[in-house]
């Protein structure tokens, strides 16, 4: 077999980190691809040149079979590249441009600061709340889905005025747009006072990398891959490019 995974515990090497990432991204897009048009012979060999490199490997094979056979490399692949990129956490952060960290902070599923199953009253994890607020509520309007925007606005403005005009928004699209607006630059308001410098006038960027590497150590102890599977993805691409 031609393809063989990332090995986990190799020293770095930044070329053999973008081939597996290459590697593994190309496999689960030709699963993908297989699952939507079962029968397409480039999929399938795709696949075979990838894994054999034979494109005529899974020729007149069953898509279940082919599935069957290609889906646990692909696995395999997938959790020993987060594993690499867990254990080279740090060579990974230090190619991270400093112009990444918060759309990388908006972007990652940030890991709560916590003392037990206590979450910590710091400005790190009041920052958490809100990115996932604002998440919540982008995912749901990107979805149409009028009961998750209705929950999404009611998480933001959790308060008793407010209950009767979010009931009200559910029947109301116009009203339910314009809600969703004022809900999100609500709370992304809240989330530029945590970062705002001194003067008042623009983003701190200490603060900014200050969250970002504090969202990267608990990733670390946290052992959290799928944290380093995205920080991986995002690396991979600024180095392809």
């Amino acid at each position: 077999m031609a393809y063989r995974p990332i090995e986990p515990n190799a020293e770095f090497n930044q070329d053999e980190f973008k081939n597996a990432r290459k590697n593994v991204l190309g496999l689960e897009g030709s699963l993908e691809n297989l699952v939507q048009d079962p029968f397409n012979p480039q999929v399938r060999a795709g696949l075979g040149g990838l894994i054999y490199d034979s494109p005529e490997h899974f020729a007149g094979i069953a898509p279940d079979t082919v599935r069957g056979l290609a889906g646990p490399i692909a696995k395999e692949g997938r959790s020993k590249l987060e594993e690499y990129a867990l254990n080279h956490s740090e060579e990974i952060y230090a190619g991270i441009d400093s112009g990444m960290y918060l759309p990388l902070l908006m972007k990652l599923n940030l890991p709560e600061e916590r003392n037990g199953d206590e979450v910590l009253d710091t400005d790190y994890n009041k920052f958490v709340k809100a990115v996932k607020k604002v998440k919540k509520l982008q995912k749901a309007v990107s979805e149409g889905d009028k009961d998750e925007i209705v929950k999404a606005v009611g998480e933001i403005l959790n308060y008793d005025g407010w209950k009767s005009g979010i009931a009200y928004a559910a029947g109301d699209s116009s009203y339910l747009n314009s809600l969703a607006r004022d809900s999100s630059g609500l709370i992304e308001g809240e989330m530029n006072k945590l970062l705002i410098n001194e003067a008042g006038d623009g983003i701190d960027n200490e603060k900014v990398q200050t969250f970002f590497r504090k969202s990267y150590d608990l990733a670390r102890v946290n052992e959290d891959k799928k944290y380093f599977s995205e920080i991986a993805n995002i690396a991979y691409q600024q180095q392809a490019a």
